[in-house]
């Protein structure tokens, strides 16, 4: 999927999602729902991302696995500000922070949670703030010694390149920091 063979990637991930099924090992589920879901999402298939990471989030919540409910409606939340469903993606995004919040396991999912904090800002009209966030994200990022998944990278390119021509280019990654 990193290399961009979605059409590859889907397939495996289907077949590791059958495979999963015929055990009745419903946590054998979980990476493939999300890499189908993610794929759907990349494809540009939003009304089938949107029910693959609801039913990942579904999934996860059968589990008892908080932490993948707040990673998926994180997922969920990029969707449904694609789709323009602007306060549900709020809602989304509030959820997964209380969670968070609450259960302190903010490290794991700091990288998502700051890449949407940066793209409600931006959608808020506030650069500087969505720029600073932007900043936030690699910094996390390194911390936890992960790199982003294809998905939240196109996220985090597209919101860096928007931010670059808003904010007069060349000050951008100063501003970051």
């Amino acid at each position: 999927m990193r290399r961009g063979r979605y059409d590859v990637a889907g397939d495996i991930a289907a077949a590791m999602h059958d495979r999963a099924r015929v055990t009745g090992e419903r946590r054998l589920e979980k990476l493939p729902f999300h890499v189908m879901a993610s794929i759907a999402r990349l494809s540009g298939d939003l009304p089938a991302a949107r029910r693959a990471f609801e039913e990942s989030v579904a999934l996860h919540s059968e589990l008892s696995d908080a932490a993948g409910v707040a990673m998926e409606q994180l997922n969920l939340t990029h969707v449904e500000l694609d789709l323009g469903n602007v306060a549900r993606a709020r809602q989304l995004f509030d959820a997964s922070r209380r969670y968070l919040v609450a259960a302190g396991d903010s490290a794991s999912l700091l990288p998502a949670l700051a890449l949407l904090s940066a793209v409600l800002a931006e959608h808020d009209g506030q650069v500087t703030t969505a720029a600073r966030r932007l900043g936030a994200v690699d910094e996390s990022m390194t911390a936890v010694g992960k790199v982003l998944d294809p998905d939240d990278a196109l996220v985090r390119d597209g919101l860096s390149e928007r931010l670059a021509v808003a904010m007069g280019g060349s000050g951008l990654r100063h501003r970051l920091r």
